[in-house]
């Protein structure tokens, strides 16, 4: 992910922390055996104070990075009003910055998943009727609760939702995750159980780290099997009477890969608990790719009996707004967990269907009129011209030696590696010559582009530009091991994930400061 990129150089200076303290600590147990512990203690002090001056001189270097990637500061609010035209100048600045990552040649993995301006303008009309609306006004703004409610019962009708079948909705896919773990903690409370876990592949989407971190939930993750595949026996033997939910993605964010829904929700099923199937990436893409010519290697709807939710991002393929996804319930006695109403507050009686209280009603209309102006047809279309070039793309990248497709599932996501070259030393030639984005992955070092409207169209030259990066690597060897390739070496070599997370939560640090 781009956190994770744009922070690969902390890996590097936090690797040589790590190697310094532990170079200390032997030299301490070495030299100081038959000294007293308060010798020991401060040795420790002064590995401290070095550690200290190590992160010191990482987070300078890193908000140096940051300050390079902004212009024109603004402090504290401004006196005196500022005119229009001087807002509208730097906001179009800030957007000519971004459309540089997807116009004009330049191709990006997912993020833009339509650089159709018309379609854009449109959807932009439809929101600024709706600007000011706010669903938690539920009277007020009637019309725009229609509209969600609408939306949720399209995707219920393209997921083949049962009777009594109902859905939300969210924010976004992590928001769809995040609630979809609460309604299975809420069930597994409702049977007893205090300690709820989830179990799930090594490829399902961080989402649901982040749910359990935040409900207090054990999260039990299985790596895949030698064939990139997902192994039902070490996930089965993760399941105890704790276990509240299974995920099954549909397909993986990482390699594009389904993981085998019915199997996982017939597990689930034979147990009495949940099975969420993650729909988020594949959202309009996956619901139409049989339909399309693209067979899918296992159901993964409300057609398969033990799935009891499902998330689905129109934010994505859906051509929506940012700020929307569904997630959808098997019955409404689930759903109705996750629901908090409030009945003894000054204000008045308070309910609301996630986790916000107001919410845009502006994103509901976008999210209604996208898919709307699409229809069966638009998505049906798209959905083959990306499936399409998908195929076209895995196809000719088997013909390249030494690089290996991490799944042949007909999906949006072209995934590859290598035991000769290193991937992320692929991924950045892939920019630095040809203007591709892809994203850079690891567990195996590996790297993925995911197909969409903005950039299928480059799907003739895809495989070409990529066989050209190798033939680079096979003249300059060197290249595997400098740049990106180097730090994320580097930061799997690091035995110590605090150390890691340190990394990342300085990122954020530095990326939500504004400093002199």
């Amino acid at each position: 992910m781009i956190g994770i990129e744009k922070s690969a150089d902390l890996f590097e200076m936090m690797n040589k922390m790590c190697d310094k303290s532990t170079w200390m600590i032997q030299q301490a147990n070495e030299y100081l055996r038959g000294y007293e512990p308060v010798t020991l203690i401060v040795l420790a002090i002064l590995t401290q104070k070095y550690l200290k001056k190590k992160e010191d001189e990482v987070r300078d270097g890193f908000r140096k990075e940051i300050k390079g990637w902004r212009k024109n500061l603004v402090y504290k609010l401004p006196q005196t009003p500022w005119r229009e035209d001087t807002i509208i100048t730097r906001m179009q600045q800030g957007s000519e910055q971004a459309r540089a990552h997807y116009t004009e040649g330049a191709k990006i993995s997912g993020a833009v998943y339509t650089s159709n301006m018309e379609h854009w303008d449109f959807i932009t009309d439809v929101m600024r009727l709706h600007i000011e609306s706010n669903p938690l006004h539920m009277s007020e703004f009637a019309f725009v609760g229609q509209l969600e409610a609408e939306i949720i019962r399209m995707g219920l009708e393209l997921y083949h939702g049962p009777q009594g079948s109902c859905g939300l909705l969210t924010s976004g896919g992590s928001e769809s995750i995040f609630i979809s773990c609460l309604a299975y903690r809420q069930q597994g409370r409702r049977k007893g159980i205090t300690k709820p876990n989830i179990v799930c592949s090594n490829t399902a989407h961080a989402g649901f780290d982040k749910a359990a971190f935040y409900l207090a939930m054990e999260i039990r993750k299985v790596p895949l099997t030698h064939d990139m595949q997902c192994d039902i026996k070490a996930l089965t033997s993760k399941i105890d009477s704790n276990t509240v939910m299974l995920v099954a993605s549909s397909p993986d964010y990482s390699f594009g890969k389904y993981d085998p829904v019915p199997v996982i929700a017939k597990m689930a099923q034979d147990r009495g608990i949940g099975c969420h199937s993650d729909c988020c990436l594949g959202s309009f893409v996956g619901v139409f790719a049989e339909e399309a010519g693209f067979k899918q290697p296992y159901l993964f709807d409300f057609r398969v009996e033990g799935v009891t939710s499902i998330s689905s991002d129109p934010q994505k393929f859906g051509y929506g707004p940012k700020g929307a996804s569904l997630l959808m319930f098997r019955d409404k006695k689930l759903r109705e967990g996750t629901f908090i109403g409030v009945t003894e507050w000054n204000g008045g009686m308070y309910v609301t269907p996630t986790a916000a209280g107001s919410r845009s009603g502006a994103v509901i209309a976008g999210t209604w009129a996208a898919l709307m102006k699409q229809g069966r047809d638009g998505f049906l279309e798209k959905a083959k011209n990306i499936l399409t070039a998908a195929r076209k793309m895995r196809d000719e990248i088997m013909e390249i030696p030494d690089i290996e497709l991490c799944s042949n599932d007909d999906t949006c996501v072209v995934s590859f590696t290598s035991k000769k070259y290193s991937c992320i030393a692929v991924a950045d030639l892939m920019q630095n010559k040809f203007k591709w984005t892809l994203s850079k992955l690891q567990m195996p070092a590996s790297a993925h582009l995911i197909v969409t409207e903005a950039n299928y169209v480059h799907a003739n030259d895809f495989a070409l530009n990529l066989k050209a990066c190798v033939e680079e690597l096979i003249e300059h060897p060197e290249l595997n091991n400098k740049g990106d390739a180097a730090k994320y070496r580097q930061a799997a070599e690091i035995p110590d994930n605090s150390v890691l997370n340190r990394a990342l939560y300085m990122t954020l640090d530095e990326v939500l400061e504004i400093n002199n």
